[in-house]
């Protein structure tokens, strides 16, 4: 409940400014993103760890194929010398989920929602599902209206879901980075596919500013290891 009056504090500050409610959620979600980027970046930086580290990881596997103790005691001694967290990368997440379950409260019983347009003639009303064609027959598991937003929001998450995964992922990891890369956008899709607009619009931009940031540590982690590289060489070549 606090969290919901919260949001609706600062959705009311920012209408306040611009009196549409949907960019206020805009404006609102970037906001969080703001308050949450320290726990981000180093989010983000662990997962880059990870992907540095997979090699080794790897080895490690290849090495002690039978006997998953000394694996797993081997990886722990590997996370503990460089300082990596393998459940860094979660916590971001985590955050975000009460934050999601009070938008959807805030857009149910917050009376100066309802009817709150966001795009007249796609978003007519931020606390129900936008609706862009409703078609004379159901379809299995999702009624008879096509709503855009839960498409573009599985998007974003999928293509999120994939700029984030190492890129060595071994052989037995495959298939469950398969499950988190197309099987959990999919299973929110059916969830949230009736969802207010208003959440969605929340989540989707949740999104995309998460690309765009892992993006940014992507290209960042990238350059260091180019210039870790290049002084390595300079360094032999010096010696010689």
């Amino acid at each position: 409940g606090w969290l919901e009056n919260l949001l609706m504090w600062i959705l009311n500050l920012f209408y306040k400014v611009i009196p549409n409610y949907g960019i206020g959620i805009i404006l609102t979600t970037l906001l969080i993103k703001a308050l949450l980027y320290p726990l981000t970046k180093k989010s983000m930086a662990s997962t880059a760890k990870m992907s540095e580290l997979q090699p080794k990881l790897n080895e490690i596997r290849e090495r002690y194929p039978n006997d998953p103790q000394k694996q797993n005691m081997l990886m722990s001694e590997l996370y503990r010398k460089e300082k990596i967290n393998p459940m860094g990368g979660c916590l971001p997440l985590l955050i975000q989920f009460p934050i999601l379950i009070a938008y959807f409260g805030l857009l149910n019983k917050h009376f100066e929602l309802r009817g709150a347009m966001f795009i007249p003639g796609w978003i007519p009303d931020l606390s129900q599902p936008d609706t862009i064609c409703t078609f004379p027959f159901n379809i299995p598991f999702l009624g008879n209206q096509l709503h855009l937003l839960p498409i573009l929001y599985t998007i974003s998450m999928i293509f999120s879901m994939k700029i984030t995964q190492n890129q060595t992922t071994s052989s037995d990891q495959k298939g469950m980075m398969a499950f988190m890369t197309y099987g959990m956008p999919l299973i929110f899709f059916f969830w949230l596919y009736n969802s207010p607009s208003g959440l969605m619009v929340y989540w989707s931009v949740m999104n995309v500013v998460s690309i765009i940031q892992q993006q940014f540590m992507n290209k960042s982690v990238k350059k260091n290891e180019t210039k870790d590289v290049k002084f390595t060489i300079t360094k032999n070549t010096k010696k010689k």
